[in-house]
Order: structure tokens, then sequence, then C-alpha cells
């Protein structure tokens, strides 16, 4: 089970390692913010579950190896 706040990563196009921090999610989709205990106005990321290990991860690692 995934709980708010917790630590995503994802790897950008340029190559570096982005974090996130899980806001919120309704059914499958998730809502990812770049500031801890995000508000209303913060930026945020939209996935579906089925991208965590594709295209968002769990730790820094895997996010880094992803091609």
């Amino acid at each position: 089970m995934m709980n708010n706040n917790q630590t995503l990563y994802t790897k950008e196009k340029d190559g570096t390692i982005q974090k996130w921090y899980l806001w919120g999610w309704v059914g499958n989709r998730i809502a990812v913010s770049t500031v801890k205990n995000a508000k209303l106005k913060d930026y945020k990321r939209y996935y579906d579950m089925n991208e965590i290990g594709e295209k968002i991860f769990l730790t820094r690692t895997e996010a880094n190896e992803r091609e």
C-alpha cells in the first residue's frame, strides 16, 4: 500500500533523477508533486499505477538504471 508523501523517482529526459512525493490517488491514477505536503496550487504530475516500474520508480537506483 502506498502512503501520502511516499517518495518516488523518475528519470527525466535530460538524464537527471527527479524526486517526487505521492500527493493522492483516485482509482488507478496517482498524483505526485515535487513538494512534500503539497497544496492544491503546487505543481503535480499524474501517473497510472501500472506505470510504477516503467515511468516512475520506488527507489532512486531503479530510476537510474532505466534507459
